[in-house]
């Protein structure tokens, strides 16, 4: 990294150099039997540069041809691309407890046994197929610049989702448990979703008129997606969203 800050420092005013490295195990159990089980070691570096008070920038994945990247850094500064402002010098940044050391120890197997037991609790419980994913991943981010920026952290993530699918269709109960380190989840957890399970596979034909409704907490993200989906800058732009001629016009009423 400090080779090509070198090397971009010598044909620009400002540069930073940002490297990402991430390690990520993953394991898919469908209907209770093993459907895929993934490994993937990734690393990635951007180039940052500032010449002529215009922004440059670059991605590669492999590193090995610094010239490369640095040749593409200087051909986007074609885009004339306003900077300004200075590369900090960042010297200390807050301690945040963003890993696990016990995460670099989960292996694939752990993976699978965990999975295993969580479909063998639910299978017993309830008539729909089961569907799980299961993964672990650690991050390391390095940045430095030209200012004499030198930070780095480390990160952990671990995560299962649950999916419970309603019989004869495709719709299912969704249930993610994530975290920084790995931890069985509990059983009242899956108890709780299971009893929901059951008690939601009742089929209730509601009468053709405008009633109250009930929804639970987790149920938000269906609605608030569609929100999410309609105000994407890109989608209102090209004017494909229902509500991109009433930008500053109230949606809702409060």
């Amino acid at each position: 990294m400090h080779k090509l800050l070198e090397q971009a420092i010598a044909i620009s005013n400002q540069a930073e150099v940002f490297s990402c490295d991430s390690v990520t195990e993953s394991v898919i159990f469908g209907n209770g039997k093993l459907r895929d089980i993934d490994t993937k070691v990734q690393s990635g570096t951007s180039l940052r540069i500032i010449k002529d008070n215009k922004l440059g920038f670059a991605y590669t994945k492999n590193l090995r041809n610094r010239k490369e990247l640095l040749d593409n850094c200087l051909a986007s500064l074609k885009g004339r691309v306003e900077a300004k402002f200075d590369l900090p010098l960042t010297k200390a940044t807050p301690r945040l407890k963003t890993y696990s050391t016990a995460l670099s120890k989960l292996s694939n197997h752990n993976l699978v046994d965990e999975c295993k037991r969580i479909h063998e609790l639910i299978s017993s419980r309830v008539k729909g197929q089961c569907n799980i994913t299961a993964g672990a991943s650690i991050k390391k981010v390095r940045i430095i610049n030209s200012a004499g920026t030198d930070i780095k952290m480390r990160t952990s993530e671990y995560a299962v989702v649950v999916s419970i699918v309603y019989p004869n269709s495709y719709a299912a109960m969704h249930r993610i448990f994530a975290g920084k380190a790995f931890e069985k989840i509990q059983g009242e957890d899956l108890m709780m979703m299971i009893d929901l399970y059951n008690k939601s596979s009742r089929t209730v034909k509601p009468k053709g008129k405008r009633m109250k409704v009930l929804f639970m907490p987790e149920s938000m993200h269906t609605l608030t997606w569609r929100l999410q989906s309609a105000t994407n800058g890109a989608v209102v732009y090209e004017k494909q969203s229902p509500i991109s001629k009433k930008i500053g016009a109230r949606l809702f009423s409060t």
